[in-house]
């Protein structure tokens, strides 16, 4: 992820230097090797995915099967195809974006080390403005979150 915000610091360098051969050979390289990463970090998303799904389909199946005749009573059979469609893709989702999450952390503080050389002021801005951005879309995906989990209920009753 931190490889990512090189570029636009690259050709702002290039830029400012002169547009000097060594910048552009430098761009070259840096989306050379983005290219590579970004490949390498698709593919293991893409197993990080894979996995999880597939194991939390079989924690689901294995407690479908301790549960036996006494499931009907539990669960409807609705909320089973719910849960073996819907939650399996949201914890393989959430495993898929944690990785590339803290990677865009780790990259806010790069950034903003390199802002503070460009411009105080200009990382200022982003030093406070993306954690007030958060902090303003917080109860937003509250809001989100419960219409989520009426759907959710409601995907259940509709498989029913």
């Amino acid at each position: 992820m931190v490889g990512l915000t090189l570029p636009p610091y690259l050709l702002a360098r290039a830029i400012d230097d002169g547009l000097a051969p060594g910048w552009v050979l430098a761009l070259f390289g840096t989306g050379l090797v983005n290219a590579w990463l970004a490949m390498l970090r698709h593919r293991t998303m893409t197993k990080i995915r894979m996995d999880a799904n597939f194991r939390t389909v079989r924690a689901l199946v294995e407690q479908i099967n301790r549960l036996g005749a006494d499931l009907p009573r539990r669960a409807s059979a609705g909320d089973v195809v719910t849960i073996g469609i819907g939650d399996v893709i949201a914890v393989a989702a959430s495993l898929t974006v944690t990785g590339p999450g803290v990677g865009a952390v780790i990259s806010y503080g790069v950034v903003a080390a390199l802002l503070l050389r460009v411009s105080v002021v200009l990382a200022v801005v982003v030093l406070l403005g993306v954690p007030l951005l958060a902090i303003l879309l917080g109860p937003l995906l509250g809001r989100l979150m419960k219409v989520q989990n009426g759907y959710r209920e409601a995907q259940g009753a509709w498989s029913t």
